[in-house]
């Protein structure tokens, strides 16, 4: 809630990829985020996803509980797709990793797409973290750097693709 959020990410190797999120919370459990994809030089195609966080998680305490639906008008390659995720963070247990936690989801997809999923993101410090990601399609995994609170960089591959991007937070 109160929080605006924008990510771009473009393809390296040869430019096929591109693909925009503006994310915001509409209330305390509910998030929307549109999207924009483009791929293969394919025309870019908007679409939206809406999740409802029905449990947060409690760091060293207590697993999240969270479903929605994916690209609900169904114009993205992986098509619209419903999840239940379950998401447990673990952390503070040294000075190594500050105040940021491990975070680790496990989740399943139905709908175009039935298969289980899976993300992790491990940090280093509070400015670098470690992402992987398995979608049902693609398995992802890079770099994730914050230079500021409110500004990050981002290097992923994807499918022998590098990804560069950059997110900015904005809170009100």
């Amino acid at each position: 809630m109160n929080t605006l959020k924008y990510e771009g990410l473009w393809e390296q190797s040869s430019a096929r990829t591109v693909r925009n999120y503006f994310g915001f919370g509409v209330t305390d459990a509910i998030d929307a985020q549109i999207e924009t994809e483009k791929f293969d030089e394919v025309r870019t195609r908007a679409t939206f996803d809406l999740s409802y966080n029905y449990i947060p998680p409690i760091t060293g305490i207590g697993p999240g509980i969270s479903f929605g639906v994916q690209d609900v008008m169904n114009n993205s390659r992986d098509g619209r797709r419903f999840y239940v995720a379950v998401t447990q963070r673990e952390g503070y247990v040294d000075t190594v990793n500050g105040s940021i936690p491990l975070e680790f989801t496990l989740g399943g997809y139905f709908g175009s797409i039935n298969s289980p999923f899976v993300g992790v993101m491990v940090p280093f410090t509070d400015r670098v973290r470690f992402l992987a990601e398995y979608n049902g399609k693609r398995i992802t995994a890079g770099l994730d750097l914050r230079p500021f609170n409110n500004i990050g960089l981002r290097a992923v591959f994807e499918e022998h693709d590098l990804l560069v991007g950059a997110q900015v937070s904005i809170k009100f």
